[in-house]
């Protein structure tokens, strides 16, 4: 949802209709219900969250996890690394980089379809494709301000994610972070994951 450094913690499975309720009595960040297929790709020594995303002219996306502090992980969403399509060779590098595997040496811009192909051919990639319908919300509270995500994934497996941000890196947003979390009683009811663990469970299940 943020680009920069930020906190946030993120759960998956079935959402008990009071938390729902709970989340959608929320204000909306933005309008209307948002439906997404996105391609991540995984593979057992990948560092970071990467996928393609459909939204918008389609770009690949890279999101680093930096640190944990207890309930809340700290992560980059770097807007200088996602890259629209074709993608230039630096990303092609950066995203063999990033998967552990060995990619073609590209010497100008890539389309999708090559890199897909280049993708399937590399050993130990999956490729995961989540399709899921989403809204954002604003939480307030005590003078601290979080956004929450709240996700139907409808695929590669029916359930719900909440993702909760906070703005930026600091402390503040942390503990805003926490206390929307602790408000919302989400942790109730699912399993803090992010999508990194997800997607490992996603791809040696398939």
């Amino acid at each position: 949802m943020a680009y920069g450094l930020h906190w946030e913690w993120r759960g998956f499975g079935p959402l008990d209709p009071a938390v729902r309720e709970r989340i959608e009595a929320l204000p909306t960040a933005q309008p209307g219900v948002r439906e997404e297929t996105d391609s991540y790709l995984w593979t057992p020594q990948c560092t970071a969250n990467v996928k393609f995303r459909t939204f918008g002219e389609g770009s690949l996306k890279f999101k680093r996890l930096v640190r944990v502090n207890g309930p809340v992980q700290l992560w980059l969403e770097d807007p200088r690394e996602e890259y629209r399509l074709p993608v230039l060779p630096e990303a092609v590098r950066k995203l063999a980089e990033v998967l552990g595997v060995v990619l073609p040496l590209a010497d100008g811009p890539v389309e999708r379809a090559t890199l897909w192909q280049w993708l399937q051919q590399a050993e130990g990639v999956r490729i995961v494709e989540v399709k899921k319908r989403r809204t954002v919300h604003t939480w307030l509270g005590n003078g601290m301000q979080a956004s929450i995500e709240l996700a139907d994934i409808l695929t590669p497996q029916p359930l719900q994610s909440v993702g909760i941000e906070g703005g930026d890196q600091t402390e503040a947003a942390a503990n805003a972070v926490v206390s929307a979390h602790d408000a919302l009683e989400v942790g109730d009811v699912l399993v803090a994951l992010s999508y990194l663990d997800m997607l490992r469970r996603w791809a040696n299940h398939e």
